[in-house]
């Protein structure tokens, strides 16, 4: 072999092993526009929350950060999409419990994965799950709609985004607990409950508070009788919990996070995440999520698949008990 020879294959086999090494990934990620899907229609907090944090990450990965609305199949369109997604780091998901937990949800034929077929990148907030109704109801309280309720049994509608989802257990515990009657009725996301609840089509809204319904309660246009967390927030401190007025929900810490498919490259992951820890300390976005009524919030990928891991489980435990799944 000349001289020249040795040179030109010892220069081939490193270009070789920096490509299998993902040498050239680690210093060139994100070469072009990033998409982030939420498995809501626009208008709700998660939606909401993620373009916020999408704004963050557009200026420190120096990309377009795309937030695609996905909506329907009780979360399923967004995940299966995430699911069939090239683990490159340019499709990730913003969700919630839903689309995380697919083996445990009321229709797990409608997913094509499991929970463990999802890389948890990142928490960056939670949300805070409200009871509304509207504020010329004739009922101004959880205890008062109850009455209401009993005196007028099936009559009430109550709505969420999707049957086997948080809201949906949450709201069905409580319905049960409280002894009432109320049909329920799913929408698929915060905007269309919202809209059937202010025109009268439903009496009863469980769903993430943020986004379209802060506007909506300094309108006074809608009001909260209660939230599902253990303890009151400081977002709405005067909003009672469903645990001081006597119903033990239980349901596990709730998260809003960021996820990729399985298999997608450790060095893209840690760049993820890095980015979402300066996002969520960074002041200004933190100020945007409040406006928006939730609160920054970081855990990483192991403190998240636990989170996640909590919720499933629970969800599956529940959904047994309540007879929807054998």
């Amino acid at each position: 072999m000349s001289h020249r020879t040795f040179w030109v294959v010892m220069f081939c086999c490193f270009l070789l092993s920096m490509v299998n090494g993902n040498g050239l990934a680690q210093g060139t990620y994100p070469e072009r526009p990033i998409q982030a899907l939420v498995s809501y229609a626009p208008g709700g907090s998660t939606d909401s929350g993620a373009r916020v944090i999408a704004e963050y990450m557009q200026k420190y990965l120096k990309q377009p950060f795309l937030i695609v609305n996905k909506p329907g199949g009780g979360s399923s369109i967004a995940g299966n999409e995430l699911f069939r997604s090239k683990p490159d780091g340019y499709t990730l998901g913003m969700f919630t419990s839903a689309p995380t937990t697919p083996e445990y949800t009321m229709n797990p034929q409608n997913f094509i994965y499991k929970t463990k077929d999802l890389q948890p990148v990142a928490e960056w907030s939670k949300n805070l799950t409200v009871f509304l109704s509207r504020y010329d109801a004739p009922w101004k309280s959880i205890e008062e709609l109850i009455k209401h309720a009993k005196a007028n049994p099936s009559k009430l509608v109550w709505s969420h985004a999707g049957r086997g989802n948080r809201d949906w257990i949450e709201g069905t515990l409580f319905v049960g607990q409280a002894g009432i009657k109320m049909l329920d009725v799913p929408f698929q996301g915060a905007a269309d409950s919202m809209t059937a609840l202010l025109g009268g089509n439903v009496d009863v809204v469980v769903t993430s508070y943020g986004g379209v319904t802060i506007g909506q309660m300094e309108a006074k246009k809608i009001r909260a009788l209660a939230i599902s967390d253990e303890k009151r927030s400081s977002v709405l401190p005067d909003v009672p919990t469903l645990k001081e007025l006597g119903y033990e929900i239980g349901t596990p810490e709730n998260y809003l996070g960021m996820f990729a498919p399985k298999g997608t490259p450790a060095e893209v992951l840690q760049k993820l995440n890095e980015a979402v820890l300066k996002a969520t300390q960074d002041p200004e976005v933190q100020q945007k999520l409040a406006k928006i009524g939730l609160a920054a919030s970081y855990k990483n990928a192991k403190d998240l698949e636990q989170l996640v891991d909590n919720f499933g489980k629970f969800q599956f435990k529940i959904l047994k008990e309540l007879g929807v799944l054998k």
